[in-house]
């Protein structure tokens, strides 16, 4: 993490895993809270890492999910695009654990 900076310019950061647990942790260390966030990284295998270190607008955000978020034409594109046949349905499991 960084200060809050005057003049931030938001940043995405794409991460693979290297095996089929994902798992992302954040740590404050002034509240000792833990954040972990675990998923399986070969069904949700884009995992974005999103943050605007800005004086009023400082979040990050930490998301998994089953692409980028840079539209479905660059998914396609890069071969990350899914697709359900009509009527299937796909059922992922996110796990959330604040300690």
């Amino acid at each position: 993490m960084e200060k809050p900076t005057a003049g931030y310019q938001e940043r995405c950061y794409y991460h693979k895993f290297a095996d089929r647990q994902g798992i992302a942790e954040i740590y404050q260390p002034k509240k000792d809270i833990r954040l972990r966030i675990s998923f399986d990284a070969e069904e949700l295998d884009g995992f974005v890492e999103w943050k605007m270190m800005g004086v009023r607008d400082y979040v990050l955000g930490l998301e998994c999910g089953n692409c980028y978020p840079d539209g479905r034409d660059v998914m396609r594109e890069i071969g990350m695009l899914k697709f359900l046949q009509p009527g299937e349905s796909k059922l992922y499991q996110v796990r959330i654990n604040i300690q």
